[in-house]
């Protein structure tokens, strides 16, 4: 969830500390990652993800996993993977994801479209044929796209072999060049 956001923000705002560290950044790949929101969609996000905080808060962690694995964004996952992600997930506890929630979510955070463009790193975004939103956020952002076949939002998880060799593909002229 948050190693895009992760990724784009030190790219963007941290990208000249690393090419002094003798650690440069070469490229940044991401993978389906929110390159962040307007102004104007800020406060129903907040509302959305403080919604999902109070139920990881008050109710059985497996409970609310299932509801949300059951959001359109997972809409590619058959049963089996989501309850793989389930099962994964229920150790979890509710406060502590409820307070990752709530001190993460994307209405908080700042829209990194242009620091991307600004900060002088190569951006390359791969995306799942069948996630419509991020490849409907990746094309409005202007960054190389890759499809990924018969993948959706977690390409790593559905289609690991395929998402190592995208991913190998895009470093390829950057590891030549070393």
């Amino acid at each position: 969830m948050l190693g895009a956001r992760l990724g784009m923000y030190l790219s963007a705002f941290y990208a000249p500390r690393f090419r002094n560290s003798g650690t440069p950044l070469e490229a940044l790949i991401i993978e389906n990652g929110h390159p962040g929101l307007d102004e104007s969609e800020r406060e129903a996000r907040w509302q959305n993800d403080d919604t999902w905080a109070a139920r990881f808060e008050g109710e059985p962690m497996e409970s609310v996993l299932q509801d949300w694995y059951q959001q359109p964004v997972f809409s590619s996952l058959n049963h089996e993977q989501r309850q793989s992600f389930v099962v994964a997930r229920s150790d979890n506890l509710g406060t502590k994801v409820a307070g990752m929630l709530r001190a993460t979510s994307l209405a908080k955070q700042p829209l990194l479209v242009e620091p991307l463009k600004a900060g002088g790193v190569p951006v390359a975004y791969i995306c799942g044929e069948n996630d419509r939103k991020f490849k409907a956020l990746a094309a409005q952002t202007g960054w190389p796209i890759v499809e990924a076949k018969n993948a959706g939002h977690n390409i790593h998880a559905e289609q690991p072999a395929l998402f190592c060799r995208l991913v190998r593909t895009l470093t390829n002229p950057y590891l030549q060049t070393n």
